[in-house]
């Protein structure tokens, strides 16, 4: 005696049905191991910035004065890079919490900016530990004390403030690749 299976109606239908799911599942597998070769190369182009351009960062405290000395800063960057060669980016970082101040400029950091300029001593706090840290990183100080370490730290005082801001930043829009 001989055992034969026959499907009919909806039994041939689900069979289909479930054919069809493991073909798929099949086909999605074998294209991920077919992709996943290609994950350890390099992107083409850097993720953050399409542009090439120098980024230069700008953080200051959220009070008055700091406002009023980083508009003046802001005036004086886009004068100095009215070629277009550099992007401005801009965070404010609240006046009360100095000590949440470098994680704060980490972000900046982490957005490969080439030079971060400060304003403010809440926005100041966080500048010596990320020139320890990161030792490429350039910093100018604006309305801060005096006593912020690192070689790639620049106190800027307030009167000189246009001649020291526009050299810094023509330096590193002539000669820095971005980050």
């Amino acid at each position: 005696m001989k055992a034969t299976a026959v499907l009919t109606g909806h039994r041939r239908t689900t069979f289909a049905v479930a054919v069809a799911v493991a073909a798929g599942g099949a086909v999605a597998v074998a294209a991920l191991w077919w992709h996943h070769g290609d994950s350890n190369r390099s992107p083409l182009v850097p993720a953050l910035d399409y542009s090439g351009r120098t980024r230069l960062c700008l953080a200051f405290d959220d009070d008055a004065s700091s406002r009023s000395t980083a508009e003046t800063a802001r005036s004086i960057v886009r004068a100095a890079t009215a070629d277009r060669t550099a992007n401005l980016q801009e965070l404010t970082v609240p006046a009360g919490a100095p000590e949440e101040a470098a994680s704060y400029l980490a972000g900046l950091a982490a957005q490969r900016c080439n030079l971060i300029i400060t304003v403010g001593p809440a926005s100041a706090t966080g500048v010596p530990a990320l020139s320890t840290a990161d030792p490429t990183l350039r910093f100018a100080v604006l309305g801060s004390p005096t006593s912020v370490p690192g070689p790639t730290v620049v106190i800027v005082d307030q009167q000189d403030m246009t001649r020291a801001l526009t050299s810094q930043v023509t330096a590193i829009t002539a000669s820095a690749p971005t980050r």
